[in-house]
């Protein structure tokens, strides 16, 4: 009787766990995944596929053989856990696979955070905290309403720009901020508008749709060789935007992301497959691929600078250097773009001016060496050079 009991009690107990994971999952997708999800996977597998092996009458040898690659996917899954071996940056930051947020939602839509939220941004190298203003931005509240001597300038752009590597003072929106109201008294205000891990299609939707209202003097928008290279090419240009707050590129590979996210013991063999971290096919990008790539971003940039102009605001677009490209260059498609792009838009190149006030022996000084972010003191390089652009082109002349 107690024995019945007790196995009754198990089996309950199971099912309205595995219910709860599915309530969670439906609520916000992948990131209902936490440790016990990623010990409780194998054994759930592991249970099924016994009672098949029982019902078929498999010799014990063969059930012997399963128990033993269920110990083993447990043990490197307890491992995992404990060592962080595996896990991706995101897992890493945030304790959590991709982002917190269910796809068709706003905040997935526009890649911002949930307002007045706290954030951690960690690696093994630091760990940040991070206060969501009522836009759903790491910075300070902005005013809607603008004085006729305002200066305003809104900087859009991902992790470099929001800020990642360093307190939430120091990033190179901050450093421009006090540069300015030092020479302007409070007549400015600079909006860091950027978010980890977006790009320059999720930026521009965000000025278009939500960010008008501000009614920016200035934008400065960054561009990097991974928005171009990765993001861009993984994730589409503006047909990612679908209806009902929906993104093409979340139903790519639905099945390979989730059994990627449930088990760390499975990452190995989408590595060796050509699978990055979360589970996307990387390959890098064909000439045909970099073709339609140039053709996105050319098209972007025209619509950019068009509705910039039209609410009386000037677009910059800044290059934004990874550690490795300071003193070694761009790669041959970002040479060609940026070329495009100097002739049709305002730029700069941190890169040049990196090169000028760095060298190969101390650039490392200024990221993270593991992380690549740059630290407190890249971001204050960035916003030197930065804010000396804004000064030679006399764009924030009282």
């Amino acid at each position: 009787m107690v024995k019945k009991l007790s196995t009754f009690l198990f089996y309950f107990l199971l099912v309205a766990y595995i219910m709860w994971e599915v309530y969670w999952y439906n609520q916000v997708g992948l990131t209902f995944i936490k440790w016990h999800t990623h010990l409780a996977f194998p054994f759930i597998v592991f249970l099924c596929l016994y009672f098949i092996l029982k019902a078929v009458k498999v010799p014990k040898k063969a059930m012997n053989i399963l128990f033993g690659i269920y110990l083993i996917i447990q043990l490197f899954e307890i491992f995992a856990q404990i060592t962080g071996i595996g896990k991706t940056p995101i897992e890493k930051m945030y304790g959590h696979f991709a982002l917190p947020y269910k796809h068709n939602t706003k905040e997935r839509y526009y890649w911002k955070d949930k307002p007045n939220t706290i954030k951690n941004l960690k690696t093994e190298e630091f760990h940040f905290t991070r206060k969501m203003n009522s836009e759903g931005y790491s910075d300070e509240e902005w005013k809607v309403e603008k004085d006729s001597s305002e200066l305003r300038i809104l900087c859009l752009g991902d992790s470099f720009t929001e800020g990642d590597g360093t307190h939430q003072d120091s990033s190179y929106v901050a450093f421009i901020r006090r540069k300015l109201r030092l020479v302007r008294e409070n007549n400015v205000t600079i909006m860091n508008a950027g978010k980890c891990g977006s790009d320059p299609f999720f930026n521009y939707m965000n000025y278009k749709d939500r960010l008008l209202k501000y009614h920016p003097d200035i934008i400065i928008q960054t561009l990097s060789t991974n928005d171009l290279m990765s993001d861009i090419i993984l994730r589409g240009g503006f047909e990612r935007f679908e209806h009902n707050w929906g993104l093409a590129f979340d139903n790519h590979n639905e099945y390979n992301k989730t059994l990627f996210a449930l088990s760390y013991a499975s990452r190995p063999f989408y590595y060796l497959m050509g699978y990055g971290l979360e589970a996307q096919k990387i390959k890098y990008p064909t000439a045909y691929q970099k073709d339609k790539m140039y053709l996105k971003v050319k098209d972007l940039f025209v619509k950019y600078s068009q509705l910039a102009k039209e609410q009386g605001a000037r677009l910059i677009i800044v290059f934004q250097p990874q550690s490795d490209e300071v003193f070694e260059n761009y790669d041959d498609f970002v040479i060609k773009l940026k070329k495009h792009l100097e002739n049709t838009n305002n730029t700069f190149d941190l890169r040049e001016y990196y090169q000028q006030r760095t060298n190969k022996n101390d650039i490392y000084d200024y990221y993270w060496i593991e992380d690549g972010h740059h630290n407190a003191k890249g971001y204050n390089l960035m916003a030197e050079g930065i804010y000396e652009f804004l000064q030679n082109k006399d764009y924030i002349a009282n």
